[in-house]
């Protein structure tokens, strides 16, 4: 998923998935595969006094493996990390376009690598290919892999065992962290806004509800908030409609970040999808009333990869709804400052806090489950060689594995200056600095076992001073916002009718605020929805909630 956003990645990559492939036969939910017996669970038992003893291959297939592994090209990162785990990688390249068919593919067709990494918990895949035995169960004692014990015993980390709700369940892949823990979700859904635009058209208060951030906007469609003499200026873009989830907070917090399933207000103690609640319903009156003011761009339904964040960076718009982590903040700063050589954005820049919400005056905040993304392991691979990929994870989720592949060599590219590392990147004959990622390739892989925002307030690739922006609002959320009231287990819940629930907050909201009349769309849209699926889900859901305790 990475660098330059876990979240831009994510993005691209949630919109990949595909229907379930694997065949029948599958065995009943408590029947364990032979791979995946208790006497495989204890793999450790077979390793080799020294267990980097015997050089090992591995093969990998991952986004962009391929560009992060080129025969013949020199790299220290990638030698060195082989060196330590006495390995060599082999790449299995896969795309953000192609990974999920292949994969699929490869599993019924016997021909996965060693190891693969892909999004399906909670799918029909996840289920299918650990019943059928395709994929390993992982030790029951992780101790000799320290950090990998350390990540699987997190917060929130238990949803991610099979079957989820069994004392007994068992993990069958490596979660990808997205973050630590499910509260560090918080600044992954936010809201950019212009400073100095502010002070241009005489509003210095931050807004604090819709009403005023209307105004807000409205102020720097008409009153020339960049002082060049035109009309020219847009109020609110965004990188896409589904970042329009951070006013839902105001509304239904449910919708915050997507479509949650959350306690029916009419129905005491059933589960619904978010987007069902007459709450729901107000916060897209509300971004209608945005639109219908002029305040929000009247492209945000079509805009495509980073045609937001270029209207925003080359001050065509005033707001910017996306994420607000050190790591966006730092990329949408280096554009800002190419078409801005003057200004440095943390000068020109402030994030909002959520607006308080209508029905409880409560502010609220993003949670998540930690992790977007898996690594599982081929039943068909060896114990030794499954010992050989944990010590892989082990060592790039500790400091010194981390260090290597995302900053180079210590000593080289960067060094320790008390509990900080500063960066010496290598810089061209013009006097630039030469990407880490052109220096070693293999760094483009760095996600091998988590993505960026692990160390977002850390990280001395981001901006200290919009790192510092991010982590102040972090703070704010966690003393002042209550979670999202929802239960993180029940999107990943195991029932027949899982795959009909299609609905994405970016249709319904396009569908609604391009409409005429948006209760009437809402409506239209929850009895389609209802007919064609979710009527069903509901009743599967609420059942596995009973029989599970999920209340």
């Amino acid at each position: 998923m990475k660098n330059l956003k876990k979240t831009a990645v994510f993005l691209l990559a949630v919109a990949m998935i595909f229907s379930v492939l694997a065949g029948c036969g599958t065995q009943q939910e408590n029947n364990a595969p032979e791979t995946t017996s208790a006497a495989s669970t204890q793999n450790t038992s077979t390793v080799a006094e020294d267990p980097l003893k015997d050089h090992m291959e591995i093969s990998l297939a991952m986004w962009g493996i391929g560009e992060a592994l080129v025969e013949g090209v020199q790299d220290a990162v990638r030698d060195q990390l082989f060196q330590k785990l006495n390995i060599t990688i082999k790449p299995v390249n896969v795309t953000w376009d192609d990974y999920t068919q292949k994969i699929q593919v490869w599993a019924a067709s016997s021909q996965l690598p060693n190891m693969f990494a892909i999004d399906s918990i909670g799918t029909q895949n996840y289920k299918n290919w650990i019943e059928q035995g395709i994929v390993h169960v992982l030790p029951d004692d992780l101790s000799p892999y320290p950090e990998v014990q350390k990540m699987m015993n997190g917060n929130g980390m238990d949803i991610y065992k099979y079957p989820m709700g069994d004392e007994n369940g068992k993990f069958y892949a490596i979660p990808r962290l997205n973050h630590f823990s499910v509260d560090d979700w918080s600044t992954d859904n936010g809201m950019q806004v212009r400073k100095d635009w502010m002070e241009n058209v005489g509003i210095t208060k931050e807004p604090e509800n819709m009403d005023e951030f209307i105004e807000l906007m409205k102020a720097f469609v008409e009153k020339d908030p960049d002082q060049n003499g035109k009309k020219d200026t847009i109020g609110l873009t965004c990188y896409n409609a589904d970042w329009l989830t951070w006013f839902m907070s105001a509304y239904e917090p449910g919708m915050l970040g997507g479509i949650n399933w959350v306690k029916d207000p009419e129905n005491s103690g059933q589960w619904i999808p978010a987007f069902m609640t007459k709450n729901a319903l107000e916060g897209l009156k509300a971004i209608k009333k945005l639109y219908d003011a002029g305040g929000l761009d009247k492209d945000f339904a079509t805009l495509k990869s980073e045609e937001g964040r270029n209207k925003y960076a080359a001050n065509k718009a005033g707001a910017y709804a996306h994420d607000v982590t050190p790591s966006t903040l730092s990329y949408v700063a280096q554009q800002f400052e190419k078409n801005n050589p003057d200004k440095k954005y943390k000068d020109v820049v402030t994030v909002l806090k959520p607006f308080k919400n209508v029905n409880d005056g409560q502010y609220y905040r993003l949670i998540a489950n930690p992790a977007w993304s898996e690594t599982y392991i081929n039943a068909k691979t060896d114990d030794k060689k499954i010992d050989r990929i944990l010590r892989l994870f082990d060592y790039v989720l500790g400091e010194e594995g981390y260090n290597l592949i995302h900053f180079g060599i210590e000593g080289t590219d960067w060094k320790k200056d008390g509990d900080k590392i500063v960066l010496t990147p290598k810089k061209d004959a013009s006097g630039n600095e030469i990407p880490v990622s052109t220096t070693y390739p293999f760094t483009k892989c760095g996600f091998i076992a988590e993505w960026s925002g692990t160390r977002q307030w850390t990280n001395p690739s981001t901006e200290p001073e919009l790192q510092k922006m991010s982590s102040d609002l972090n703070d704010w959320l966690q003393a002042n916002a209550k979670p999202i009231p929802t239960d993180l287990r029940v999107p990943l819940l195991d029932v027949p009718d899982k795959d009909k629930a299609t609905a994405k907050f970016q249709d319904i909201v396009i569908k609604c605020v391009l409409s005429n009349d948006v209760e009437k769309t809402w409506n239209d849209l929850v009895k389609e929805y209802r007919a064609n699926g979710y009527d069903k889900l509901i009743e599967e859901i609420n059942a596995k909630c009973a029989e599970l305790g999920i209340q």
